[in-house]
Order: structure tokens, then sequence, then C-alpha cells
């Protein structure tokens, strides 16, 4: 593991030297742009494995203002 100071602190880069000698590298930055679609599935996939599918759509509906009953979804969320 090395520092690079040429990349910003939200990013960094990986290279792999494969055992035939090839390379592979990935960059990515946390700070570039996302599509709206694609941060909306990476947080339902995230919520999903956090809180389990049924929680995880309950909270998305209750953020997007579909839920009618926040205190049937607060109930679920707070139940252990």
């Amino acid at each position: 593991v090395e520092t690079d100071a040429a990349l910003p602190e939200t990013a960094a880069r990986a290279l792999v030297v494969t055992r035939d000698g090839g390379c592979r590298e990935a960059v990515h930055d946390l700070d570039a742009p996302m599509a709206l679609a694609d941060r909306s599935a990476k947080l339902a996939a995230k919520a999903a494995s956090l809180l389990g599918e049924d929680a995880a759509r309950g909270l998305g509906a209750a953020t997007l203002g579909e839920t009618p009953d926040l205190a049937a979804l607060t109930a679920r969320l707070s139940a252990p």
C-alpha cells in the first residue's frame, strides 16, 4: 500500500500484478458524479443488506413520501 498525493482523499487506485506478469488497474473516486438511478439502486441494495428487504422497501417508500402510515414503518424498524 502506497499513498499518492496526486489522488484526492476520496479516490483510490488499485494495481494488481498477476502471476503471468499482467497488470490490472482500477480507479474509483467516491466524489465522482453518479446517475440518480445508479445511486438509488446502490442505496436500496445497502439498505436491504442491513435492514432486510421488507424494511428497506418501507424505508424507501417513506423517504419518497409514499407511505401513509409512518408510525407502522417506525414500529417495524424498531422491532428486534
